[in-house]
């Protein structure tokens, strides 16, 4: 009797252990404070979907913010009313973002190999890199001599 009552016991333990790590496996959960920090819309669904960089065409003529999640995508908002307005990809570790007075954007990926990439205000590719490795950090200088 004991015998069965204790391959009752582990067997019972085995399939609760099973069953609270099977529990974390739920999928992805959003980050807490997400919802507040990036809207949520059928513009953000349709896009992401695709996993293409794009932009509004309204970008082009709007102030925009450019933020990075430190994974592979940089987002673009208007501003300074927040509305997610594009999404450029592709990126390996985008940590920093700079701009010029041109409106050109500046995004530093940190893994060594890519350096810094431009993008034209609103634009949705490259148009420039520079391959600083381990780049940690970026500003322009808009130093003019006389």
């Amino acid at each position: 009797m004991k015998t069965k009552s204790l391959v009752f016991r582990r067997c019972a333990l085995g399939i609760s252990v099973a069953a609270a790590m099977l529990a974390g496996c739920g999928g992805s959960q959003a980050p807490i404070g997400a919802p507040g920090a990036m809207p949520q819309s059928r513009t953000i669904a349709t896009h992401a979907d695709r996993g293409k960089s794009w932009m509004a065409p309204e970008a082009k003529v709007e102030d925009l913010l450019y933020a990075s999640d430190g994974q592979s995508s940089a987002f673009v908002f208007s501003y300074p009313a927040g509305k997610l307005v594009g999404e450029l990809t592709d990126f390996s570790t985008p940590i920093y973002e700079c701009s010029d007075s041109s409106g050109d954007i500046f995004i530093t990926n940190y893994d060594g190999t890519q350096g810094v990439d431009e993008y034209a205000h609103g634009g949705t590719a490259p148009i420039a890199m520079f391959p600083v490795p381990e780049a940690s950090g970026c500003s322009v200088d808009q130093q003019r001599g006389t």
